[in-house]
């Protein structure tokens, strides 16, 4: 959804899809399960996260697409 802030453009993504986590020491999410997603949230995590695929990840790269920071490690919240 387009915000207007000033001259620019922004967009809002609420995001409502959610990942099944595979595992408790560290979070990992079942590849079957987010095979077909693009970004997700996670129940564990209390939906307080976006988390990615490498493909998401992938197609940011190609398009150019600005703003977002991928980071691996994903309980760590900085």
């Amino acid at each position: 959804m387009p915000i207007n802030v000033g001259s620019e453009t922004m967009y809002a993504f609420n995001c409502l899809s959610f990942g099944v986590e595979d595992g408790l020491e560290t979070l990992e999410f079942d590849n079957e399960d987010i095979e077909r997603r693009f970004v997700f949230k996670s129940h564990l995590q209390g939906c307080t996260a976006l988390y990615a695929t490498e493909s998401f990840k992938i197609l940011c790269e190609k398009y150019g697409l600005e703003g977002l920071r991928f980071d691996e490690d994903l309980l760590d919240p900085f």
